[in-house]
């Protein structure tokens, strides 16, 4: 036996959207922590960009400064070991440069800057050469004269205060960049919490749940199983009932073949006296009791073929609706005797069946 439970396939549903469910959530956690992660890197490779930008600044700049010691250690001592660190300075200026003109090509307001800057850096390097040409040339004193005017110290202010400008601007951008970054990161970081959050309580619910209907089911299981042990034991005991039954029948078939017959014999004696053939009325009587014999004699074949019904198979067969009902009309003629009846019936079907049954 069986027991169909009628929320099954709603509860089957219910955890398929459930884990439905939890699989977008990973799947849109994944989007999120890669489009995450694709503009952490992207801002972060900015601000290491900006990092670059001052550094850059911040060495060309350096090298100048070097460049200047380099060239008045000499004018003052006249000794060419200062241009040793003099010639590798405005060796790195160059290059300095051309990587400042380079990392600022993205921002508009930075180059036109580092055009700003350009012409003054040619003309400080141009100037420190000068100088230390007229140091070599003509001595200490025409080298000082020249350094006096400070032309050099103007140009090299100026150089700086657009120097000042750049590192703000850079500056800003970092911070803004910087505070982008830290701001995406705890988005993400708070989103993935509580993606992670919802998504373990997806799962831990139909766990649960898995986990109640599985005892559920066991319980109805249990039920099922003594239920099943108990209707075997009512078809154990309905079986030896039905055999207690089938000998009874067959035993009172039996028993009633032998009075059924000694009526029909003594019927059959009475009718071949001579006395009682020349009273119709008699006659009529034995007849009616040899009829009745016969019909009663048919009933206890049936009674036996019942009996045997649970050792036999079925006979189906074509039968006679209206033949049945009029053997039934027929069988209680005697009882209505006396009475007015009308019976109406339509036309009766043929059907498949036990005719016996």
């Amino acid at each position: 036996m069986t027991e169909k439970c009628p929320v099954g396939s709603n509860f089957n549903k219910f955890i398929v959207l459930i884990f439905s469910l939890a699989v977008i959530l990973v799947v849109v956690i994944g989007a999120v922590d890669y489009y995450s992660t694709k503009r952490l890197i992207h801002t972060s490779a900015r601000v290491a960009h900006t990092h670059e930008v001052l550094e850059d600044l911040e060495s060309l700049l350096s090298e100048l400064s070097t460049a200047e010691g380099g060239s008045r250690g000499y004018i003052i001592t006249g000794n060419k070991a200062f241009l040793e660190s003099y010639d590798t300075a405005l060796a790195r200026v160059d290059e300095k440069f051309k990587s400042l003109r380079e990392i600022t090509s993205d921002n508009p307001l930075q180059q036109a800057r580092v055009a700003k800057l350009e012409p003054l850096v040619i003309s400080r390097v141009a100037m420190l050469k000068d100088i230390v040409k007229l140091r070599t040339e003509k001595g200490f004193e025409s080298a000082q004269e020249v350094v006096s005017r400070q032309r050099g110290k103007n140009v090299m202010d100026q150089i700086r205060s657009i120097a000042e400008y750049m590192k703000s601007e850079e500056e800003l951008l970092l911070r803004r960049r910087t505070e982008r970054t830290n701001a995406t990161a705890a988005v993400a970081t708070r989103f993935s919490q509580i993606g992670g959050f919802v998504g373990l309580l997806l799962l831990v619910i139909p766990f649960y749940l898995l986990q109640q209907e599985i005892k559920k089911r066991q319980r109805i299981q249990k039920e099922v199983t003594t239920l099943n042990q108990y209707l075997e034991e009512r078809a154990t005991q309905l079986e030896s009932a039905n055999k207690e039954l089938e000998a009874f029948s067959y035993s009172v078939s039996h028993d009633l073949r032998a009075p059924i017959r000694h009526i029909s014999g003594f019927v059959d004696l009475l009718s071949k006296q001579e006395s009682i053939t020349h009273e119709p009325k008699t006659g009529r009587y034995l007849k009616f009791i040899s009829d009745s014999a016969r019909q009663m004699g048919k009933l206890v074949d049936d009674l036996l073929s019942f009996s045997r019904m649970s050792r036999t198979e079925m006979q189906i067969g074509n039968v006679e609706l209206a033949g049945l009902v009029k053997e039934t009309r027929e069988e209680l003629a005697s009882s209505w005797s006396g009475r007015l009846i009308n019976w109406h019936t339509d036309k009766l079907p043929e059907v498949r069946c036990d005719a016996s049954m």
